[in-house]
């Protein structure tokens, strides 16, 4: 994954949570148990595994303006507060958090085969959600998704095909 065709995104050391640094042309923000540094090439995608397990969606284009925070489980990040603040979408956002109208919800899914960032997942011919990120591990690809609550009451469904295990949630 890249940010743009001259800074990648890869794996960094260990730096404390939330802190940032600039370090030979590269932004270094701390996880805790790792950093991610943002610059040139440097290091592995390791960074992509970890954040499906913790739920730090990044959006590929296809889901840029298409989702709400309840859907990125952004509240329990801390990153969104329905009490206040001010974002665009936020009154809607916060109306169907209130009154529990919100339907999907970040999921890690296992697949047979690799999913494609971006893609819509359909069951039956309906649409039930969109791949965010994808990182296969040995032969069992693993993705965060952003998927449907009705779908995700199953431990395995198939969207055209490629059978999908819920493994989580992050839905509050």
């Amino acid at each position: 994954m890249h940010v743009s065709d001259d800074l990648h995104v890869s794996d960094g050391a260990p730096v404390a949570e939330g802190e940032a640094q600039e370090e030979n042309d590269s932004l270094i923000l701390g996880e805790g148990d790792a950093s991610l540094r943002i610059g040139m090439r440097q290091g592995d995608d390791a960074w992509i595994a970890r954040h499906i397990d913790k739920g730090y969606a990044w959006l590929p284009e296809q889901a840029l303006g298409m989702l709400l925070p309840p859907a990125l489980s952004m509240e329990r990040l801390g990153a969104v507060s329905f009490d206040k603040g001010c974002f665009p979408g936020q009154e809607i956002a916060a109306r169907l958090h209130f009154l529990g109208g919100h339907k999907r919800h970040l999921r890690i899914v296992r697949s047979d085969v690799a999913l494609q960032e971006g893609h819509s997942l359909h069951v039956d011919g309906r649409e039930v959600g969109i791949v965010l990120m994808q990182h296969t591990y040995s032969s069992s690809p693993t993705s965060l998704v952003v998927l449907d609550d009705t779908m995700s009451q199953a431990e395995t469904l198939e969207s055209e095909g490629i059978r999908l295990h819920v493994l989580s949630t992050f839905a509050e």
